[in-house]
């Protein structure tokens, strides 16, 4: 069939105009049972495969060869930043204290006697000072 290029447009309007989906739809279900589509699922199913990706060797990091993450150096580095702010401890609760809170006590000894206090047991010397 051949059709100008200025018609085009109008002989495609037709046609989709007496196009009927609902009909068109029964008619595919006709062709093929459920249990075509489902054999057609399992082929599609079979040809899977799963996407397995080395991150260690994409981003360059060496395989680990212990199982505890101390030994592995990327966990080491881990945990010295995460007990980097553990290494300070309050001298009277004995809770974990900032290096920013450790580095305020060791500038005022005198006030401290020399020793390392948390933010909430330093109150309790300003209350002395009062007195």
């Amino acid at each position: 069939m051949i059709i100008q290029a200025d018609s085009l447009r109008t002989k495609i309007d037709e046609i989709v105009d007496m196009m009927d989906p609902l009909a068109d739809l029964s008619s595919f279900s006709k062709i093929s049972s459920s249990s075509a589509l489902k054999d057609v699922g399992k082929r599609l199913a079979s040809f899977h495969k799963p996407i397995r990706i080395d991150f260690r060797a994409k981003f360059g990091l060496s395989i680990q060869t212990s199982s505890k993450p101390e030994e592995n150096p990327v966990h080491a580095k881990e945990q010295q930043k995460t007990y980097s702010s553990l290494k300070f401890i309050c001298s009277k609760c004995k809770k974990p204290i900032s290096e920013k809170v450790a580095k305020f006590c060791s500038q005022n000894k005198s006030k401290f006697g020399g020793r390392l206090y948390c933010f909430d047991c330093q109150k309790s010397f300003e209350d002395l000072t009062k007195q």
